[in-house]
């Protein structure tokens, strides 16, 4: 005999990930700010501009933790243990990927890894602005005037030290 009361729906055991809504844009990224352009610098400017965005629609976590609590960050669940939190998760992370791609310049897309989680898209994009332009430049001659001459040391080594540092 069929019971006129629906059976409750199983509850998951599964705390491992939070529970994953498919995000809805609350905000547009600002058109009147220009793209990033590492030739224009300012990446770190740039970056807390993007984070703030996807606070703004509850998607910072998948890029941004504080350090102090970095089980926060929102990684990929298994697709086989829980396929619709996996789905949510990628439309969500394909997401952050496109708007991530939408704020750079077409020179800084060339390359830019975009088939993996937007972490590491966006540390792709972090990694190759640190060691290219500018940022690296002004790290080049701060490790320049910090080179030690030691008195015992001829003058010529010490040059050649900093000579190796920048190039």
């Amino acid at each position: 005999m069929e019971s006129e009361f629906p059976m409750p729906a199983m509850l998951t055991t599964d705390t491992t990930y939070p529970h994953i809504h498919p995000a809805k844009l609350n905000v547009h990224w600002p058109t009147s700010m220009p793209p990033f352009d590492q030739t224009m610098g300012k990446f770190t400017k740039w970056s807390n501009k993007l984070e703030i965005f996807l606070q703004q629609s509850r998607l910072d976590h998948y890029i941004f933790v504080p350090k102090n609590k970095p089980s926060q960050l929102i990684t990929e669940p298994s697709q086989s243990a829980k396929p619709v939190t996996h789905a949510k998760w990628l439309a969500n992370n394909d997401l952050i990927v496109g708007i991530i791609c939408a704020a750079i310049s077409e020179a800084e897309k060339e390359g830019l890894l975009t088939d993996g989680s937007a972490k590491e898209c966006y540390n792709n994009l972090k990694v190759r602005v640190q060691s290219e332009g500018s940022v690296k430049q002004v790290a080049l001659i701060c490790k320049a005037l910090t080179t030690y001459a030691p008195i015992s040391e001829p003058l010529e080594t010490t040059a050649w030290k900093i000579c190796d540092l920048v190039n």
